[in-house]
C-alpha cells in the first residue's frame, strides 16, 4: 500500500517522439522529448519507475506512468518549503 506520508517527486526522463504525416527528411526532428514527471514514487525496479499523480487514503493510486530505467535521468525528491 502506498503511504500518505510518501514524498512527492520530480522525475527527469526522456521520451521518444513520433509523427504521423509525411515529411521531407530534411524536416524531421531527430531529437528526443525531454520531459518531468511530478508525483509520488510507488515502485522501483531494475526496469522501470512507476510514478503516481494521485494516491488516496485506502491505498488505491491514479494516473500512473511507468517510465523505464533506461529514459530516466534523474530523480528528486521534492520537500515542502516552510
Amino acid at each position: 500500500m502506498v503511504s500518505m506520508k510518501s514524498h512527492p517527486v520530480s522525475v527527469d526522463w526522456i521520451d521518444s517522439g513520433m509523427s504521423n504525416r509525411w515529411h521531407k527528411i530534411a524536416e524531421v526532428d531527430d531529437e528526443p522529448v525531454w520531459c518531468v514527471t511530478y508525483g509520488v514514487c510507488v515502485k522501483k525496479s531494475k526496469m522501470s519507475v512507476v510514478i503516481a499523480g494521485s494516491c488516496s487514503d485506502t491505498g488505491e493510486i491514479g494516473n500512473v506512468i511507468i517510465i523505464p530505467r533506461s529514459c530516466v535521468k534523474s530523480i528528486k525528491r521534492l520537500v515542502p518549503k516552510e
